[in-house]
């Protein structure tokens, strides 16, 4: 963003003053409530205005998306990301004052207002042009080092930090900018497949992390940005880059950053030999768990740095060095070490050295089809980036609109094809199917994320060797998280089972175990297994509590998930204060709200319509509605699953019409969402339930019929009572219309109680419901003397009303 010296003037008198340029005639004259000056700066995603608003009166940088990229998933995560970024406070960060669209040629684009930052300069020119000593360069990166902590802690990645992002006002004032390609944490599709300029991505790559330019989301966290910020760290004080791409293809960017060490800071400027270089080296470590766990964990050794005192970096050991040199060079350190071994025991004789000659001609020779295999790869992997980079090409997709799904299923057909470099390398294929998979399951696509992930999980367990284990337990991961997001937990828990021990053997892999250990604890809770959910929420907590600071939003996460399940058996007095002070965590994280406060409103409201406080349960399940809605896709599963729960809520308080217009709405989202999915005939059997309350007994009866045929499969049954109630329903429906044979209508009935019975699940009230209706078909049918025993029955049945809340998984960090 250049200098501009020249005092805000009114757009309105601009034409008449004689000293003013002559307006760009192709410039819009105004975007939303916005008067525009002059272009600050254009690239793929879009061009950033200088702008004046009149109310408040301020200049600001307009930052609007290129027409043609406004697909709705597009404007849904442009919505999305404006609601974050609103959330962002810092002094360091610049602040976005405004979202909204506006239509351009018939099209929505999305654009937001920002501070403008006089003067602006990127970090680098301005240390280089103000001459600043290393002692003041390294007081800015920390400065810097706050701003991203401080992203980081809301939970959003910024994913594209660079120092053309990172700007320096007249004042001095370092301000990150460009939040607007950051995702909140666990979230998909790097912002590179968005650019259509070869160079920018090439200038971007020089700034990514080697699990960045893996390309798979699931692998990308708080440490990718660490990284970023040890390549801005490297060219503030070496004034250059520890990698020379600038001339390299994409692919080879991509090797070289994954593959080889970075230049020592030290060989461009000794005086940086020593603890700054650790500090440096470090930070950008290949290995993720290996860096710093936290930008503020960066800025802290530095402090330690300026004030003399003994730094937290380690150099990497010798054997740490030599173990990553004999992966990437498994011949050469073959060789080596076939020498040192000569070397050692003086068998230096004629046959030895022959021996040895043939084995390095044949591993010279393995070598070569190794090589010809990756090159292969790397052709076939090139050619798939270069058909993304096509199809996300406004010119190249009819109507001017990218299509995310059109790219997921583009890719997924050049795979299924017979990609032959890509079949000659297991595990590189894997990956790609993983991120293809977490994709497609993020978009609400679940057939073809399991068909993806399925493979995915198939090719990983192919693959030998345990530097491969870490990416096999991160499939798992993804893989359990759809089938539990499916609908069938009791497929996702022995994967995850598997996965958290195969992590506690790994080093390094705390923050990720903690996550397993969640997605299991959910997974258990969604199977009904509560007593094996309530051991397992509580090891999550403590992991969690053991990785990470008090203030990480995932740590709220897990003691929100907690004290629901605190509150599902029974002991409300640890649940309830618990459940609060995760809303009130998030709400201090969020204060313009999020989804994750949306959850653990949820989850209080859930915990109070057990107890019978139905009044509170649906003012904060109401708030968790209205978050949901403001942030999420309109057809959202977590939409449906809060309007769900306002239904049942809306029923425990006898308010039948709201209930029955709540789970309509509900069914709405999931047909439009998930078209079969459990959670489809889950809220019909609600709906069903409200319909016969109110009397509606004739549409019940229809719905009732459909579901008892579909769940006399018991994969069909989408929770442990549904097959119970639908037939105690059933039997309460008939009898009401008078409808089948007395004998039929008493056998369904007491065949739902006996269903729901033997379930033996405390948390509903599913069993007393149908002991009371079995009763009350005696009394109507002179069988009196029968009821008192069925209504000794419901007595001994606690009466909780169960209804459901959205579960946060956590996707392998």
């Amino acid at each position: 963003m250049p200098d501009d010296p020249t005092p805000p003037v009114d757009p309105s008198n601009a034409d008449t003053r004689r000293d003013a340029p002559p307006r760009d005639p192709r410039l819009p004259k105004q975007i939303g409530h916005y008067r525009i000056r002059r272009v600050i700066a254009s690239g793929g995603m879009g061009t950033v205005y200088e702008a004046l608003q009149d109310n408040p009166r301020r200049k600001v940088a307009l930052k609007v998306m290129r027409r043609g990229l406004a697909a709705p998933s597009m404007l849904r995560r442009f919505e999305y990301e404006s609601q974050i970024l609103g959330t962002l406070r810092h002094p360091h960060i610049a602040q976005v004052y405004e979202a909204g669209t506006h239509e351009d040629q018939g099209e929505c684009v999305p654009y937001f207002a920002m501070e403008f930052i006089p003067g602006a300069r990127p970090v680098t020119d301005y240390a280089a042009a103000m001459r600043l000593d290393l002692a003041a360069r390294l007081a800015l990166f920390t400065t810097i080092c706050d701003a991203v902590h401080h992203g980081h802690q809301k939970g959003v990645i910024h994913r594209d930090l660079k120092p053309d992002n990172i700007l320096v006002d007249s004042s001095g004032d370092a301000k990150v900018i460009d939040f607007g390609v950051a995702r909140a944490t666990n979230s998909d599709l790097a912002v590179t497949t968005m650019q259509t300029d070869v160079g920018q991505i090439i200038g971007t790559v020089q700034y990514m992390s080697p699990e960045q330019i893996a390309g798979n989301p699931d692998d990308i966290d708080t440490r990718s940005d660490v990284y970023a910020l040890g390549v801005i760290l490297y060219e503030l004080v070496g004034e250059g880059l520890p990698y020379d791409v600038s001339r390299a293809s994409i692919f080879e960017a991509s090797r070289i950053i994954r593959e080889s060490n970075p230049m020592r800071p030290s060989t461009r400027n000794t005086a940086l030999r020593g603890d700054l270089e650790t500090i440096i080296l470090k930070a950008l470590e290949k290995d993720r768990d290996r860096r710093f766990d936290s930008a503020r964990a960066l800025a802290d050794d530095i402090d330690r740095f300026l004030r003399g005192d003994a730094i937290a970096a380690r150099p990497a050991s010798v054997g740490y060095q030599v173990r990553m040199f004999a992966r990437r060079h498994k011949a050469v350190a073959s060789a080596l070490l076939t020498v040192l071994v000569v070397s050692v025991t003086a068998a230096v004789v004629s046959t030895v050295l022959w021996r040895h000659a043939e084995a390095a001609r044949r591993a010279e020779a393995t070598a070569r089809q190794d090589a010809d295999a990756k090159n292969l790869a790397a052709r076939e992997f090139l050619s798939v980036i270069d058909r993304i980079l096509n199809i996300t090409n406004p010119t190249e997709v009819e109507g001017g609109t990218v299509d995310v799904l059109a790219v997921l299923e583009d890719v997924e057909a050049q795979l299924d094809g017979g990609m032959e470099g890509v079949a000659a390398l297991p595990g590189f294929e894997a990956i790609l199917r993983r991120s293809i998979g977490s994709t497609y399951r993020d978009l609400g696509h679940l057939d073809a994320a399991e068909r993806n992930l399925v493979r995915a999980h198939e090719l990983s367990r192919s693959v030998d060797g345990p530097e491969f284990r870490s990416d096999l337990t991160r499939t798992m991961n993804s893989l359990a998280i759809l089938y539990r997001q499916n609908g069938a937990p009791e497929r996702a828990i022995p994967l995850l089972r598997e996965a958290l021990a195969m992590m506690d053997e790994l080093p390094d892999m705390a923050m990720t175990g903690a996550s397993t250990s969640h997605n299991l604890a959910t997974a258990y809770t969604a199977a009904g297994d509560l007593t094996a959910a309530l051991a397992q929420w509580e090891d999550a907590l403590a992991r969690h509590e053991t990785a990470m600071e008090p203030d990480d939003v995932r740590l709220a996460i897990v003691t929100s998930g907690y004290g629901a399940m605190l509150g599902s058996v029974g002991r409300e007095s640890e649940a309830e204060p618990m459940l609060r002070r995760a809303v009130e965590r998030f709400r201090a994280a969020f204060p313009d709200g999020h989804p994750h406060v949306a959850t653990a409103l949820m989850n209080l409201g859930v915990f109070l319509g057990r107890l019978d406080r139905f009044a509170e349960a649906l003012t904060a399940e109401e708030e968790a509605a209205a978050i949901y809605a403001a942030h999420l896709a309109p057809t959202h599963p977590f939409l449906g699953t809060a309007r769900r729960n306002l239904g049942a809520t809306a029923y425990g308080m006898h308010d039948y019409p709201r209930a029955i217009t709540e789970f309509r709405e509900a069914l709405r989202i999931f047909v439009q969402n998930r078209g079969s999915h459990l959670d489809v005939l889950d809220t019909k059997l609600h709906l069903a339930r409200a319909l016969a309350a109110s009397d509606a007994f004739d549409e019940a009866y229809s719905l009732l019929v459909e579901l008892d045929a579909t769940f006399s499969d018991p994969e069909q049954c989408p929770q442990p009572w549904s097959r119970g109630l639908t037939i105690s329903l059933l039997g309460q429906v008939m009898e009401a219309l008078d409808r089948g044979s007395l004998s039929e209508r008493e056998r369904l009935l007491i065949a739902g109680f006996d269903a729901l019975d033997a379930l033996d699940l405390p948390q509903t009230d599913y069993a007393q419901a149908a002991a009371d209706a079995v009763a009350r078909f005696y009394d109507r049918h002179d069988r009196a003397a029968e009821a008192p025993a069925w209504r000794q029955r419901a007595a001994e049945r606690p009466r909780v009303t169960t209804v459901e809340s959205p579960a946060d998984d956590v996707d392998d960090e």
